[in-house]
């Protein structure tokens, strides 16, 4: 492991975005802050998402599902119209990672459960609890120690997250605000 020029530690704004967001006005940009500790190459700490609630398509939701889940999720869509997930996550979320030089990776833990809400002509079909929600983030840092830019993936329990496979993904961008 490489030692990096940069501490992690300190405070960190900026967006994910999520390119399976129907979201129109505002596109599918998300605003986050962190707050960042780093020890030895390890980090810890904690982030906030200003904006926790989205929809997605129900067919990008179920992809990458367990074969009896995708099958369950797709007749049930199939009996509404235009049906959309409104996924509603916990603002707080608890970070644990580690650098390698100018590479930073880190899991992002929600403190709570995510709230799926199964969306049909702007109505409330269903709504399911899932518990241990978990992002992976990897970036790289500026020549300056300023700026995080990377990918965040969601993989699935089981072999085939440990092999990289993602149910969802797209990038992030963290700017320093203090040490």
């Amino acid at each position: 492991m490489a030692a990096s020029r940069f501490s992690m530690g300190g405070a960190w704004a900026g967006h994910f975005v999520d390119p399976n967001s129907i979201r129109v006005k505002e596109g599918p940009i998300y605003r986050v802050t962190a707050q960042l500790v780093e020890v030895r190459g390890g980090i810890d700490g904690t982030m906030i998402d200003l904006e926790p609630t989205y929809e997605v398509p129900y067919r990008r939701y179920i992809e990458g599902m367990p074969p009896a889940d995708h099958q369950r999720c797709r007749l049930f869509a199939e009996r509404f119209k235009d049906a959309t997930v409104r996924l509603s996550l916990p603002e707080r979320s608890r970070l644990t990672g580690q650098m390698d030089g100018d590479e930073v990776e880190f899991v992002k833990c929600y403190e709570g459960p995510q709230t799926v809400v199964w969306m049909s002509e702007e109505k409330e079909i269903l709504t399911e609890q899932v518990s241990n929600h978990r992002v992976h983030y990897k970036g790289r840092l500026d020549g300056r120690g300023e700026v995080l830019d990377g990918t965040w993936s969601i993989r699935p329990p089981g072999i085939l997250g440990m092999l990289g496979k993602s149910l969802a993904e797209g990038t992030f961008h963290l700017v320093r605000q203090s040490s």
